[in-house]
């Protein structure tokens, strides 16, 4: 199991945080029940994160110490789903993994136990009513629980546990959905009695000052390529209705899903992807007699449409999972299966992985007409985990027969910004005068921080000058101590202490010293290398790459591996030697990579002819305004926006000279980038891209490309800091560069109300018309005095 850079890191903080936890519970057990949330978005993999920090922590010293077991509970049929996953994954492991749906046969649970149920199979009780505070134990009546001759119950088993001395971990999965209620919170209380809790959700609800959140920014899973960078809801009905009107609603939303998974197959096949789109039906969610009836109707309904476009169970194209019903699912997961459609209810609502799925048909529910993000996220994961230079291909599809949106969300759930469900589409009187804009970057991320293999040959140079081949005496006085009897502990010995505050030389206490123990040099040589390598992110990552080069080094010099570790560990001497030489390896390391990474960004890049894009789509996070000049039919504004912004856009709109403006976006392919070479704190360069505010196409054909500022010619500062200088320079050189398009424009600063300023040396409105209709005329010098501004005239 490869995990990305962003999953690596987020485990060794999981982990860290666990073993900080238990620690500090052993240290001080009046401690109140500390809770670790897990807060990791839809699609990022949290499974995959919380059984690798398992694995982890089992071959971590702290789980032999500390005798741990974990309970993982999930809401529903989850607990299964997180059960097999695991499985694969700890299966080399020393763990030993148990589905409470086989039963429960041992009395105990063992050190290195993992038991799985769902909130269902444990919190029933024999009468619902009954006031808490007198329930008793023999009131849980489930199955797993109740009281019971020939079975064992989680009650006693947990209790048994605890006697033996293990340790309960609880592992709460989707813990924003049954978690907090209140039959749960007094099983936990009052049966689990857990030394540590771990909760994992997209969004957690963090009740108290007990919980320590350890969060992973959405913006880092889909850069990693993992889920999709944005969702759109019914693409291309409005064109697809007025033509088809004799057809019924779900005929056109099965039209619509069907085209557009086939356009998806062909683009996959001309990258040579072996990718088979997915199409997701989701029935109406009623368990009412009727309702289950009409259910039975539309699937009929559905499988007849389906039928005459050539998709049906005979030919495996289309599968069914429904509680009374399930067909071809087998290796439906694959991203070559021949299944085209499923059909479902809630059933995999939550937490089923299919990452092929990238369609997805929601009927209504007749008692609701809300949008049902956990269903969305069904459709969000890509592929092969990894992102295409496809907008298309980059994109899930959703397709629902709701009059409106209402989003059914958590105000924390970043996947609402996804949904895009309010379409634009440029005007008409426009379309013909659209921009072509030259030498638009996109750049894709490459540099994690990390260390490449490549450093290790730094890390042997270093040693070969410092040390010598044999590792032991080289020049300048360097030399390690590698003889066994000297590398050792001192451990205080027979000192009476009758009043501490009389010790003022603690040099002068009596010590022996020790061998130290292969665990713990194993864990302070950890502990030492991480020191050493502090400066590239990942341990375990970095850890591999350098572990293998120091075995080899110290083996050719005859000492063993675990010797090798003892020199590291035993000897303060040893350890400044080791830590110059490290020092010296990442210096070299870091000048030649420098330039190296440049080489790598500029074979990321990704430089296009940029138009405006025909059609965009919004999320609920941005409001239409109603605006004369915007180049799109509706325009979708961000409802937090800056006033610099809508006044700026309310002088384009109101300005006779403007044909039409565009707001441009950042971050994605479609969207409008000039490269530029950021500058970082330690005056090294990267290459980065900026994205300015607003193109404008003017009546008289110039084209001007603005960034708008607030304060800038009144701060002293203002471009010196995040690197406002060097995007201004790379806009000027981009101008000057295809000045034969007439293009104008750069940083424009309000000063009050609705005066803007232009930077005084920028490339004017005046040499951009006269550039444009072929007159030669003096451009000024990129690299300018700031402080120079000008009225805006427009």
């Amino acid at each position: 199991m490869e995990l990305k850079h962003f999953q690596d890191e987020y485990v060794e903080q999981l982990m860290s945080a666990v073993k900080r936890n238990l620690r500090s519970i052993e240290d001080n057990p009046d401690l109140p029940l500390q809770h670790i949330v897990f807060k990791s978005p839809t699609g990022s993999g949290k499974t995959i994160m919380m059984s690798e920090m398992l694995k982890r922590l089992s071959e971590d010293d702290i789980q032999n110490e500390r005798n741990l077991v974990f309970l993982w509970l999930a809401p529903m049929k989850l607990h299964a789903q997180s059960y097999n996953k695991l499985n694969d994954n700890l299966r080399d492991s020393d763990y030993q993994l148990i589905n409470i749906d086989n039963g429960l046969s041992s009395g105990t649970l063992k050190r290195n136990t993992i038991l799985f149920s769902n909130w269902e199979k444990l919190t029933t009780t024999a009468n619902q009513d009954k006031p808490e505070k007198d329930i008793k134990k023999g009131d849980w009546t489930n199955v797993a629980t109740k009281q019971g001759e020939t079975h064992k119950n989680l009650i006693d088993i947990l209790a048994a546990t605890r006697e033996a001395g293990e340790k309960v971990i609880l592992v709460v999965d989707e813990s924003h959905q049954t978690f907090y209620g209140e039959k749960s919170q007094r099983f936990v209380r009052e049966i689990v009695k857990p030394t540590l809790v771990i909760e994992v959700s997209a969004t957690p609800k963090v009740k108290d000052n007990q919980s320590q959140v350890i969060e992973v920014p959405y913006g880092l899973v889909v850069e990693s390529g993992l889920i999709k960078n944005q969702i759109i809801i019914n693409n291309d009905l409005g064109k697809l209705s007025e033509k088809t009107s004799t057809k019924t609603i779900i005929e056109n939303l099965v039209d619509l899903a069907l085209s557009k998974r086939e356009e998806l197959r062909e683009t996959y096949r001309a990258i040579d992807e072996n990718v088979n789109p997915l199409i997701l039906i989701q029935l109406p969610n009623d368990t009412s007699e009727l309702m289950n009836e009409l259910d039975k109707n539309e699937k009929k309904v559905i499988e007849e449409i389906l039928a005459t476009k050539g998709i049906n169970y005979d030919n495996r194209k289309l599968a069914v999972w429904l509680s009374e019903e399930k067909k071809n699912l087998e290796g439906v997961k694959e991203v070559d299966s021949p299944v085209e459609v499923l059909i479902f209810k809630q059933a995999i609502a939550l937490g089923w992985d299919c990452p092929r799925a990238q369609l997805l048909i929601m009927r209504r529910d007749v008692k609701s007409e809300t949008f049902k993000i956990q269903t969305v996220g069904r459709v969000l994961r890509m592929p092969k985990a990894e992102r295409y230079n496809s907008d298309l291909l980059n994109t899930a599809f959703v397709y629902s027969d709701l009059k409106a949106i209402t989003i059914d969300k958590n105000e924390t759930d970043p996947l609402v910004n996804l949904v895009k469900y309010q379409k634009s589409e440029i005007r008409k009187e426009f379309s013909d005068k659209n921009v072509r804009l030259p030498g638009s970057i996109y750049l894709s991320r490459i540099d994690y921080g990390d260390l490449r293999a490549d450093f290790n040959k730094f890390l042997r140079d270093k040693f070969n000058d410092i040390l010598g081949p044999s590792l032991t005496k080289g020049k300048d006085g360097n030399e390690l101590t590698i003889d066994e009897s000297k590398l050792t502990r001192p451990i205080i010995a027979d000192e009476i202490v009758k009043q501490i505050d009389d010790i003022s030389d603690r040099s002068g206490l009596k010590t022996v010293e020790m061998k130290m123990d292969p665990e713990t040099i194993d864990y302070l040589f950890n502990l030492l290398l991480r020191e050493f390598i502090k400066p590239f992110t990942g341990f375990a990552r970095t850890r591999a790459v350098v572990y293998p080069t120091l075995r080899d080094l110290f083996a050719s010099a005859g000492i063993e591996e675990q010797a090798m570790k003892r020199i590291f560990v035993c000897s303060t001497t040893n350890q400044g030697t080791l830590k110059k030489i490290f020092a010296s390896a990442i210096d070299s390391y870091n000048s030649t990579n420098q330039r190296e990474m440049k080489k790598r960004r500029d074979r990321a890049e990704s430089i296009e002819d940029w138009s405006v894009p025909e059609i965009d789509s919004f999320s609920d996070n941005y409001a239409e305004v109603s605006m004369e000049r915007n180049v799109y039919d509706h325009y979708y504004r961000k409802r937090k926006v800056s006033e610099n912004e809508t006044r700026f856009e309310d002088i384009l709109d109101g300005d006779r000279n403007v044909l039409w403006w565009h707001k441009n976006g950042e971050k994605m392919r479609q969207h409008f980038a000039v490269g530029y070479y950021e500058r970082l704190e330690d005056e090294t360069y990267r290459r980065n891209s900026f994205y300015p505010d607003y193109i404008v196409h003017f009546i008289d054909g110039t084209i001007g490309i603005f960034e708008t500022k607030s304060g800038a010619n009144s701060s002293p500062d203002f471009y010196s800091n995040k690197n406002n200088s060097q995007k201004a320079n790379a806009l000027q050189r981009w101008m000057r560069d295809n000045s034969e398009l007439g293009v104008w424009g750069g940083i424009v600063n309000r000063v009050k109300d609705s005066e803007f300023m232009l930077q005084g040396d920028a490339i004017t409105q005046e040499m951009a018309r006269t550039r444009l209709i072929g007159e030669e005329v003096e451009l000024p010098e990129v690299d300018y005095d700031f402080n120079n501004w000008n009225r805006l005239e427009i």
